[in-house]
């Protein structure tokens, strides 16, 4: 797991959480200060993700039911993801705690079920199961 600040000059302004393994890196968590979003600090962190060689780039998004959640959606999309048409539940952080309907969204697009399974099932093992 990498946990990476988000500076500029000598302010934090957010952080991104990911994990990077041999056959996916997988996005947990960005967040940007509200008062500093706009102005391209997801998109640049996003983008030196991206120049980690690997076969998936993938990460959670909730479905597009609102606004804040339709603008998440289509910031990742002009980043290259693309949602992949499975379903997707969130394993809960908490024991005990229900599992979260999300979309998975990856470069390159997740090609086929068995392909979103795997990468499902080893988000599910190395993350959530592992240390939550």
């Amino acid at each position: 797991m990498y946990l990476c600040g988000l500076v500029d000059g000598d302010d934090l302004v957010g952080f991104i959480v990911y994990w990077h393994w041999p056959d996916m890196l997988f996005v947990e968590h960005i967040a940007v200060d509200p008062d500093r979003r706009g102005r391209q600090y997801g998109q640049q962190a996003i983008s030196q993700l991206l120049r980690l060689e690997n076969p998936y780039h993938v990460l959670e998004v909730e479905p597009p039911q609102d606004s804040t959640s339709q603008r998440r959606v289509h910031f990742y999309e002009r980043l290259g993801f693309s949602v992949a048409p499975f379903s997707y539940l969130q394993p809960p952080y908490q024991a005990g705690n229900p599992a979260i309907p999300m979309h998975l969204m990856s470069i390159p697009a997740i090609p086929d079920q068995e392909t979103f399974s795997t990468l499902g099932q080893l988000i599910r093992e190395r993350v959530y199961e592992r240390f939550y």
